[in-house]
Parts: C-alpha cells; sequence; structure tokens
C-alpha cells in the first residue's frame, strides 16, 4: 500500500485550504491590476467622448504597429 488512511484523509482536507491560499496570494498579486481595471472602465464609461479606445499597459512599440 502506497499511503496510508490517515494521510489520504489529512490531504483530501488539507487540498480546500491551499486552494484558498492560492486564490489569496493570486488577489494580492493582482490587486492593483484589477483596481486599474475598474478604474479605466469607470473613467471610459462616463466620458461621452470616447467612442473606440485601446489600452496598452507595458506594451512595446513594435505591438502597436
Amino acid at each position: 500500500m502506497l499511503a496510508s488512511w490517515g494521510w489520504q484523509k489529512t490531504t483530501a482536507f488539507l487540498i480546500p485550504f491551499i486552494l484558498l491560499g492560492v486564490g489569496a496570494m493570486a488577489l494580492f498579486f493582482l490587486r492593483k491590476t484589477l483596481r486599474t481595471r475598474v478604474r479605466i472602465a469607470q473613467q471610459l464609461r462616463s466620458d461621452p467622448d470616447i467612442n473606440e479606445w485601446l489600452v496598452v499597459f507595458g506594451w512595446s512599440r513594435k505591438v502597436l504597429y
């Protein structure tokens, strides 16, 4: 037998907590990106003069040509 039943129960119990931790870390590292996207989306909706737009963050100038 490769693993005892106790180890399998412990693993099954810890997997949801590990997934929650990974999700929390992803939100922590992406919070500024998400905040910027929400702010820009609100700004674009509130400005009636903008009909078409392209938002580029950190791309080289070659991508735009």
